[in-house]
């Protein structure tokens, strides 16, 4: 029988190169932490720039000698692994569905974000080791890129399922961008058989990791107690101005409305004669950077302490995720019909740009050979063209566009069929 205590930290580091304040102290306050020697495998999320990650990794060399980052899109994954234990092998799987290009102001298509897969050997014990990103969620209200994360909860699940096979212990970790109860988080407890660590040490989600009140990079910090952020304004009011939906507090009351939630998640999976315990799950870092007025991160780090088995029949309990499973199957279908709808919508701007298109062309065409000589002969030409070179790159996004759709599709089949077979067992 082999023992085994496993210290495993996930968090969501925030690296954006543009627009998140003390990136360069926040990284090497986080190097700093990391090199305490506290843990034994530790999964970032949006490290996006190759001089950071090699500034945590020489930090952290002599402790956790094992890294590897996984290199994806237009900016790099953002998604890396660092270990005290030799990686014997490394995967990476890009989501195929991963937000819109022309969506630049939020960025997602060109991170390149997917789950990358890290497998280690410990005293004869198989660990396989999932970080990940799933697409971020802007506006819960009117989330328009739901579709996106179901697809790429679905996939990540298969991933898991396919890849782990022999794998003694499945670790999972990373920023979900879902909440314990969506469907997205559903998808991947029950399609995956994972647990999530948290729940089996709390009975209840009061453990939050993004948005938090004490987070000194949360910018929904209400200043005298009576304003909210522009973000979250259309969220807290009511359509009659003066309550939040999610709480019957008027805003004048001089309360902050809770928007705190948990998306960063530990989950994992026992082999058979493999038992793993959770002995704690928590968060590790202070709330503020030391000597220093900011925070680590605008999420909380996540820190699971697995006692793993080897040797011993497995006597988990199964995940609470399973007991939902009859609630389960009729949102994803609605969800994923909804989904396939929205995205059957036409955008009719691209047909009134191509007779504007038409229209400028004759134009041109007619003054072209009645006014060749005239001085605005060039100018008509100038317009010409940046209307026929937009009028491209429209129907080029418009393409993209279509294949998304075709993916939709695809996903709503897949998760039909899969929904039937598991009804059917």
């Amino acid at each position: 029988m082999v023992q085994l205590k496993l210290n495993v930290l996930t968090l969501n580091c925030w690296g954006i190169p543009v627009g998140s304040s003390h990136r360069i102290e926040r990284m090497n306050a986080i190097a700093e932490e990391l090199d305490k020697g506290e843990y034994d495998l530790v999964c970032l999320q949006e490290v996006w720039l190759q001089s950071d990650y090699w500034r945590i990794r020489q930090k952290t060399s002599q402790l956790l000698p094992f890294a590897h980052y996984f290199y994806s899109g237009v900016l790099g994954s953002g998604v890396c692994i660092l270990s005290k234990f030799p990686i014997d092998d490394v995967f990476f799987h890009q989501w195929p569905v991963n937000g819109y290009i022309h969506k630049i102001h939020h960025g997602d298509w060109f991170g390149g974000k997917g789950v990358g897969l890290c497998q280690v050997s410990v005293a004869g014990i198989r660990i396989h080791v999932y970080t990940t990103h799933l697409h971020a969620e802007y506006n819960r209200e009117s989330d328009e890129y739901m579709a996106h994360r179901v697809l790429q909860a679905f996939d990540l699940s298969q991933m898991v399922r396919t890849t782990s096979v022999g794998a003694d212990v499945v670790i999972l970790a990373g920023d979900l961008n879902t909440e314990p109860e969506d469907l997205a988080q559903r998808i991947i407890c029950q399609n995956s058989e994972l647990h999530d660590a948290y729940m089996c040490t709390h009975q209840s989600s009061a453990m939050k990791t993004k948005e938090c009140a004490q987070n000194s990079l949360n910018e929904e910090i209400i200043s005298n107690g009576t304003e909210v952020s522009q973000n979250h304004e259309e969220l807290l009011k009511s359509p009659d101005g003066g309550t939040s939906r999610r709480s019957s507090i008027p805003l004048w009351a001089g309360f902050q409305q809770d928007l705190s939630k948990r998306i960063d998640y530990i989950l994992f999976r026992s082999g058979p004669e493999v038992q793993v315990r959770v002995e704690s799950y928590r968060q590790p870092l202070p709330q503020k950077v030391p000597n220093c007025s900011f925070s680590f991160s605008d999420h909380e780090a996540v820190l699971a302490t697995l006692r793993i088995t080897k040797g011993y029949a497995q006597t988990m309990e199964p995940s609470l995720t399973n007991f939902f499973f009859p609630k389960f199957i009729v949102p994803t279908l609605h969800s994923m019909s909804e989904i396939h709808q929205t995205a059957q919508k036409k955008n009719y701007s691209q047909y009134i740009l191509m007779h504007l298109a038409a229209v400028y062309f004759v134009m041109y065409t007619i003054s072209g050979k009645i006014y060749i000589l005239c001085y605005y002969f060039i100018h008509i030409c100038v317009l010409h063209f940046a209307l026929v070179l937009l009028f491209c790159v429209r129907q080029t996004l418009s393409v993209w566009c279509n294949l998304s759709k075709l993916q939709v599709r695809a996903g709503l089949l897949v998760v039909q069929v899969a929904a039937s077979t598991i009804r059917a067992g």
